[in-house]
């Protein structure tokens, strides 16, 4: 059985359950997510968007989206992420945007 529970806003779920427990977790968890991102000293790093699951496992994976201008900025909030309590994988869908850069790969 491979459920997973999303963080879903305006979503009311019985208080009590299971499904309850694993919400509050997960906001707990993209709390501390977008916490890290935001106190890393790098405005577009805290302008990332982040989704976390919990799968009926008990994993929680975080998934970042946004673009940045380099893959070392890339990597540092992968790292960021990654280091979170809680946070067992991330799926990293971050674009390098050279062009907003100044970069230009040859």
């Amino acid at each position: 059985m491979n459920q997973t529970v999303r963080n879903l806003p305006g979503i009311s779920v019985p208080s009590g359950t299971v499904v309850e427990t694993a919400a509050r977790r997960v906001e707990a968890i993209e709390a501390s997510v977008r916490a890290a991102l935001r106190t890393c000293g790098r405005h577009s790093i805290a302008d990332l968007d982040c989704d976390c699951f919990i799968s009926a496992d008990d994993h929680v994976t975080v998934t970042l989206r946004g673009r940045l201008p380099s893959f070392y900025l890339n990597q540092l909030a992968q790292e960021l992420v990654r280091r979170v309590p809680g946070v067992h994988q991330v799926h990293n869908r971050i674009q390098v945007d050279f062009c907003g850069s100044g970069f230009q790969p040859t």
